[in-house]
């Protein structure tokens, strides 16, 4: 195997969930060679009867374990593993010495530490300076050596995000222990108060969490000992915090509580109530109030928008405020989460549901008084998708459950669609890494955040061949358009009408001739509209009457009634077009709803559907791209 070959094998042992394009960066290589040398690799894994490096579903390298353990304890000595560190995985590691460190730091000190050459010292200090938030400086002087210049506060933010990133590597514990060697001592003290934490809170940290949490504390702890201290007020007021429950428990974890500042007080209250939770009693506090007031109206909101009613709302609703709590203080006081959101990838079918959520969700941001970030927004909307699974019966065959570290957003989300991909199984509650080995029911499959993901898929795969009576790609995949479930004979075109409930008996007359939807769920659609709240009107010119498949829908099915002269559907809006949903369940109509809204914002495709003069011709001009309305 070439040293090109020996070094990108190197990069997977050390770094999990990387992929083509991170690789072709990091090494400045082109795809053809990156292909050359993973077929090196993987001639020298077969010489050594290992299994080769393969590659996810969703294109990441996967080194089986057995390859991964021999490879350790081949290579496993600290000069070698500091070999295999990016640029990026030893600046964090500088970055760690200096946050913890004891006294003057020189180049020697990175050096031996490092056990990296003068040169690749100063190359990674060079690195790092052009890397560093802007309200930080790396400074030297002979005096005092290297240090980080900026306030506290924003020292403290680059901490956690130190912290967390050299966490994820695959030796990140011994990392941390080592390059915090200061403050190795007070780890376990501070994973034993958290656990006290736990109990007081009645809450449940994420195993994430719980492993990272008492690295940063220990270090603030150590820096509020030297003289380290947040002094600047930063828009937060004492009372803001000091009545949480949190705060009280934050007070009993460092010795010299009362000569802190109440600055650092908050700071500290605040490690705690930006933790993800993975369970937990819904809290009294009034925060928790107004959120669960919020939050509720949001969700009803979404349902009427988006036609769908929201299996267990309350119960989507609680686990909601287990995440919103620790989101609203991360969001509120700019500790926002560090992740690359693109890495999270939804089903096609799902993408109608985005803007949905964020439209629904706008209240929220009111209240929290800050943007939602996109990757805030993104597990609210995770949320939703999760709720949105049509409830599935047991079955006995197979029992399956979802091990997760991340909190309890991950770990239900990825419960729900679990439950809708594998419905032979049975899947008990997602549990955290800790909780698993406390589980004694019977368990066949473990679906899990953690590791081994290809081994499982063929495991599955192993298993679902056997069965050719269930179509899961096709309906896992299958998507329908509007033009799916609109045609030609549910399309009409009227002069006017009286008012939007002779508007909706119009409008829903193909559908009833047809047997797709009864009597009833016109009705429904009737009474449940209310003129002071047009949730069903999208823009000016456009509405979408729906009630609940339960009410009488037989068939996924969509009709078009154009009144010319218009009608309206509440106090001030006037409408031109009347769609009909009738939703069989709370997916498949989705996609049509979604073409659907985007018609209701395009002002060109309107104006030219005004001018149909035939329910053909109407029909056609659904198909017609953007712009061409008007050729």
């Amino acid at each position: 195997m070439d040293k090109r070959s020996e070094r990108i094998l190197n990069y997977l042992v050390y770094h999990s969930q990387v992929d083509s394009r991170t690789l072709m960066k990091e090494f400045h290589i082109t795809r053809n060679q990156l292909n050359y040398s993973i077929k090196k690799i993987n001639g020298w894994c077969e010489g050594l009867n290992f299994p080769e490096v393969m590659r996810t579903r969703n294109g990441l390298f996967y080194l089986s374990p057995e390859l991964l353990a021999h490879f350790k304890q081949a290579k496993g000595t600290e000069a070698a593993a500091n070999s295999f560190y990016t640029e990026n995985d030893r600046c964090n590691i500088i970055l760690l010495i200096l946050f913890s460190k004891p006294s003057y730091l020189s180049l020697d000190h990175f050096m031996i530490d490092l056990q990296i050459s003068k040169n690749t010292v100063l190359r990674s200090l060079r690195y790092l300076k052009r890397h560093l938030p802007n309200e930080i400086e790396l400074t030297y002087s002979r005096s005092h050596g290297y240090d980080l210049a900026g306030n506290e506060w924003n020292l403290r933010k680059l901490l956690i995000e130190t912290v967390s990133s050299l966490r994820k590597l695959s030796n990140g514990d011994q990392l941390l222990m080592k390059f915090a060697e200061p403050v190795s001592d007070k780890i376990a003290i501070f994973h034993e108060i958290l656990e006290d934490a736990e109990e007081t809170l009645k809450v449940k940290f994420s195993d994430e969490q719980v492993e990272i949490l008492p690295y940063i504390l220990a270090i603030i702890n150590y820096r509020i000992a030297n003289g380290k201290v947040i002094q600047e007020s930063f828009q937060i007021n004492n009372s803001m915090l000091a009545d949480t429950k949190e705060y009280a428990v934050a007070s009993e974890m460092f010795d010299n509580w009362k000569e802190i500042p109440d600055q650092e007080k908050l700071f500290i209250t605040l490690q705690l109530l930006t933790t993800n939770i993975i369970s937990g009693d819904i809290l009294t506090e009034e925060l928790s109030k107004n959120l669960s007031s919020i939050i509720e109206d949001c969700l009803t909101t979404f349902e009427k928008k988006a036609c769908v009613t929201l299996k267990d709302k309350q119960d989507l609703k609680e686990r909601m405020i287990l995440h919103m709590k620790p989101a609203f203080y991360r969001m509120r006081y700019h500790l926002n989460l560090k992740m690359k959101i693109e890495d999270i990838q939804f089903d096609p079918k799902y993408d109608a549901f985005k803007e949905l959520i964020r439209e629904a969700f706008q209240p929220l941001q009111e209240f929290i008084g800050e943007s939602i970030p996109d990757e805030e927004f993104l597990f609210i909307t995770l949320f939703i998708l999760s709720a949105l699974s049509e409830e599935q019966k047991e079955r006995e065959s197979y029992h399956a459950v979802v091990v997760c570290k991340s909190g309890i957003l991950i770990s239900q989300t990825l419960n729900t669609f679990l439950q809708k991909i594998f419905p032979e199984f049975t899947f008990l509650p997602p549990c955290s890494l800790r909780d698993f080995s406390k589980i004694k029911s019977k368990i066949d499959v473990v679906f899990s955040t953690v590791h081994d993901r290809t081994a499982l898929e063929k495991k599955l795969i192993e298993l679902f061949q056997t069965r050719d009576d269930y179509p899961y790609d096709q309906e896992i995949n299958h998507e329908i358009s509007l033009l799916d479930v609109l045609t030609l004979d549910a399309v009409q075109i009227i002069e006017q009408v009286e008012d939007y409930q002779e508007a909706i008996r119009l409008g829903s007359r193909p559908l009833l001739k047809k047997g797709q939807i009864t009597s009833n769920y016109i009705q429904s659609m009737i009474e449940s509209h209310n003129m002071d709240d047009s949730y069903i009107v999208l823009g000016n010119e456009v509405a979408i009457p729906h009630s609940r498949p339960e009410e009488g829908v037989n068939e996924l099915a969509v009709s078009l009634l154009h009144v010319r002269q218009g009608v309206n559907f509440s106090r001030s809006e006037r409408v031109h077009f009347v769609f009909i949903i009738a939703p069989i369940n709370q997916e498949s109509h989705i996609n049509a709803l979604f073409e659907i809204m985007s018609i209701a914002e395009d002002e060109h495709r309107l104006r030219y559907m005004r001018t149909c003069s035939t329910p053909q011709e109407l029909l056609n001009s659904l198909k017609l791209g953007e712009g061409e309305e008007d050729k």
